[in-house]
């Protein structure tokens, strides 16, 4: 019976020990928000999140041309976590931004990684492919608000200057003069 109990007890140390140390239990599985969730161009939103835990670390923030997480970044910033994994960037919508529905991607990347191995790594797989403990969070989205068309502004009726007479009234066809 006592071997068992070891067994069990050693069985439940290793799966611990596996949850600790893999990327996932280090860079959680948390969203992160975008604060506000739409704006016009040329407006910025905050991205913020938690659960980088990396040391050290840093995340990247990119904002897409359209809901696609796939589709050309069309602007990106980086934030370094605090020693909690807590983590804020501001990004600005670039002025040529159209309207619509942005994927917002966020990963937290393990920069003790950031060695050759890891520049190889994402040389032969693409230029921005994750290397094995970078965490990408769950995408967000930003809505890029249409600008509001400027409606013609009627130009004002000029007034009379004090140098010209009133307009003369109107005369009747259908007068009948006399005299």
């Amino acid at each position: 019976m006592r071997k068992s109990s070891i067994a069990t007890a050693l069985g439940i140390l290793g799966l611990a020990t596996v949850a600790v140390l893999s990327p996932t239990a280090h860079a959680g599985t948390n969203a992160f928000t975008v604060t506000p969730d739409h704006g016009l161009p040329g407006s910025s939103f905050t991205a913020a999140g938690n659960q980088c835990f990396y040391d050290p670390a840093h995340v990247d923030v990119t904002l897409h041309e359209d809901a696609t997480t796939t589709s050309p970044a069309i602007a990106s910033e980086s934030a370094t976590p605090n020693s909690d994994g807590v983590w804020s960037v501001e990004v600005t919508v670039p002025e040529s931004a159209t309207a619509g529905d942005k994927a917002v991607t966020a990963t937290c990347v393990d920069d003790s990684q950031n060695t050759a191995r890891a520049n190889t790594a994402r040389a032969n797989s693409a230029p921005n492919a994750a290397v094995p403990n970078d965490f990408n969070f769950p995408p967000e989205t930003f809505t890029v608000d249409a600008a509001a068309s400027a409606s013609p502004t009627p130009s004002p009726t000029p007034s009379p200057t004090s140098d010209e007479a009133p307009p003369a009234p109107a005369v009747d066809a259908n007068a009948n003069f006399t005299g």
